[in-house]
């Protein structure tokens, strides 16, 4: 068996994340499978735009929980509140 190493690797297959390598006997122009490697200047970017995300997750996480502390503040249960009256059906006299 062929061992497959960066010589015998077709040439858009050492280009590509995938793992279905084809060697360079494979005729091939084009694959539907292909995803390029990410460049690092590429994952940078895109460490950066996971960090933003994260802190405007922050930024609502911190508002929802105030939203949620004044609400529970607003509302008052009294003891008649909590109970409501039970009215018997049909027994209306």
């Amino acid at each position: 068996m062929l061992k497959k190493n960066k010589n015998t690797i077709h040439p858009l297959c050492t280009r590509c994340v995938k793992t279905c390598k084809q060697t360079v006997s494979v005729i091939m122009l084009t694959c539907e499978m292909f995803e390029p490697q990410m460049s690092d200047d590429e994952f940078e970017q895109l460490l950066n735009d996971m960090d933003e995300v994260t802190r405007q997750a922050d930024v609502l996480h911190t508002r929802v929980n105030r939203l949620i502390d004044d609400m529970q503040e607003d509302v008052v249960v009294t003891e008649d509140d909590a109970i409501p009256d039970i009215e018997p059906e049909g027994d209306e006299r």
